[in-house]
Parts: C-alpha cells; structure tokens; sequence
C-alpha cells in the first residue's frame, strides 16, 4: 500500500509539473529607459487597427512586468506608450513567452537587449538587418539617380548593384528561415 501511494504521490507530481510547464501564461520582464512612473499598454494588430490586451505599470526606474494566467497567441505585438504621443515597439510572441527585453526611448529597437528568448533577439536582428538594407539600397538608389543624368554606363553598374542588393536580402530571407525552423519567426 505504501509503495503505491509513493508511486501514486510521484505521477501526481511529475502530471502537476507538466502541466504548469507547459501553460503558464505569459511574464515579459521590461527596463526602458527614458520611461518611468507611466502606463503602457500591451497591444496587438487586428487588420489595420491597433488594439490594447494588457495595461501595465512602470515605476520610477522604467521597469514593469506584463503578464497573463493565459499565454498570448503567437503574433506580432506592441507595447505603447501613449505618454510620448503614439510612440510603441514591437514584440513577436511566440512559444517561449517569459523573457526580459531592455531598452532605450532614445532608439527601441537599436538598444534592444533580450534575455530568454532566442527567436524574439532574431526577430530584432532581422529588423535591424532589414534597415541596414534599406539605408544601402536608398543610397544606391540616389547614386543612381544623379548618374544616370550625367554618366550612363556608370548608372548602369550601379543598377546592377541594386538588383544585387535584391538577391542579397533575399539570401538574408533565406537564413533566417533556415536558423529559425518550426518558430512563428
């Protein structure tokens, strides 16, 4: 009898375990800089529209904790601080949903540190890649259109740098699907 209730006492335990494991919601751990004594929200898009799923509170050295007995629904969220005139940032939710993000009101994205959450620290360095792109690609496209004006054959290699720039995100594409399998990234 008493092996069964020490064999009963273990399997209620290891299925108790599991099950908290498992769905525990959801705890972002958040330091901003620049931000304190204010409200935020936690918001997510539904078409076109922006709209609020949690209300959260910084204290007065910009920390605050957004957290749910429900884990969210994988997605691309926001959190929005309507105290600096329709400013927000992105967060990509997806399985692992507790982790810590710091940063800076002086540049979110570019300040952004995130603890506990590979594919949301890809997400970001896709961002900031994807930005890089376009600064090389708008400089590109101003090269050439000075010299195209002035200098045919020397517009015509910088086209084609352009159209390498295409393959070049693309290849980017690429990785980032490859480091990335069977994640909502």
């Amino acid at each position: 009898m008493k092996r069964y209730s020490i064999l009963l006492l273990v399997i209620f335990l290891s299925v108790s375990r599991m099950a908290t494991a498992g769905g525990h919601g959801y705890k972002i751990k958040l330091k901003v800089k620049g931000i304190k004594d204010t409200t935020a929200y936690l918001g997510y898009y539904f078409a076109d529209k922006k709209f609020s799923k949690d209300t959260i509170h910084f204290n007065s050295n910009g920390e605050a904790i957004a957290e749910g007995k429900e884990p969210l629904e994988q997605g691309i969220y926001m959190f929005i601080f309507p105290s600096m005139k329709n400013v927000y940032f992105e967060v990509l939710i997806g399985k692992d949903q507790d982790f810590s993000l710091e940063t800076d009101t002086s540049d979110f994205l570019q300040h952004m540190v995130v603890k506990g959450n590979k594919e949301l620290s890809s997400f970001y360095d896709y961002q900031k890649k994807m930005i890089e792109f376009s600064k090389e690609r708008n400089e590109l496209n101003k090269k050439y259109n000075e010299l195209k004006k002035t200098d045919t054959a020397k517009a015509s290699a910088v086209k084609k740098d352009i159209e390498a720039m295409s393959y070049k995100v693309e290849a980017y594409w690429d990785k980032i699907i490859k480091d990335n399998p069977k994640t909502f990234l």
